[in-house]
């Protein structure tokens, strides 16, 4: 769990705003403003012991995402995705990453992969529908091969 240390707590001055979290801009990404407010707190000392408890909280979270979808309320899911997400932010904060950077490169490498896959299908001249799940695996690990 995140520790406070109150004597970080002086570094924020608390005059003519009610938090310190009141200065961080609502215009950013979602994932920009998570990492913003995640980093922010780290600055007071509301912060993890080591990045295992990070970790260790992200695996939590996996198992609350995966009891939300059993019960299959979309709005539980909702929530537990977003603390999924909010997790993922703090462990790239003690990785010292940007979220979004990790993202721009994994849609990247995405989109290269699936390019590979849709000119594979165009090139042999068939449907999509003409190829299994299993084919299509298949032609995936080759793009990942291909592109890592």
């Amino acid at each position: 769990m995140a520790v406070l240390n109150p004597n970080h707590c002086q570094i924020f001055s608390m005059k003519k705003r009610n938090s310190i979290l009141d200065e961080i801009s609502t215009s950013v990404s979602p994932s920009q403003r998570a990492f913003e407010v995640s980093s922010f707190v780290k600055k007071v000392g509301f912060d993890w012991d080591s990045i295992e408890g990070v970790k260790k909280k992200l695996i939590e979270e996996l198992e609350e995402l995966d009891d939300s979808i059993e019960i299959g309320s979309k709005e539980e899911i909702k929530s537990e995705m977003g603390d999924v997400f909010l997790c993922l932010v703090n462990l790239c904060i003690y990785l010292n990453i940007n979220p979004d950077d990790c993202l721009i490169a994994a849609n990247d490498k995405f989109e290269k992969r699936f390019k590979y896959i849709e000119n594979e299908v165009l090139e042999n001249k068939k449907d999509w529908s003409l190829y299994s799940s299993m084919d299509l695996d298949n032609l995936w690990n080759k793009a990942k091969q291909k592109y890592k």
